[in-house]
């Protein structure tokens, strides 16, 4: 046994001690806060209506194809390169252009 084993053995320990020591914290039936995260969820739908259209008018098929499959899909990009028939190196170009055009056009 080294040195140090015994600093990480398991101490054990009665729940009911425990939260007598460190009760719980109660969740507050709060309404500021839904509403709160509801706006955000109307803030972020906006958001991805505008980045949506942006897509269809900026970027090309390949490019749109690309970044839907791999952000919107979740998908690898070694799938999605077996999918389309094409180099990962090339999706992955595929993105990165996509995402510079959308900043451009977004954010400007």
């Amino acid at each position: 046994m080294s040195r140090l084993d015994y600093r990480y053995k398991e101490i054990c320990y009665d729940p009911s001690v425990l939260e007598a020591i460190f009760p719980a914290p109660v969740p507050k039936d709060n309404g500021e806060e839904d509403e709160r995260r509801k706006e955000r969820a109307r803030f972020v739908r906006s958001k991805m209506r505008e980045v949506r259209k942006a897509m269809a008018w900026s970027l090309t098929t390949r490019q749109n194809e690309c970044l839907t499959l791999y952000y919107l899909h979740g998908q690898p990009q070694r799938e999605i390169a077996a999918r389309l028939g094409i180099h990962q190196t090339t999706v992955s170009q595929h993105v990165q252009y996509a995402l510079k055009k959308l900043r451009r056009v977004c954010c400007a």
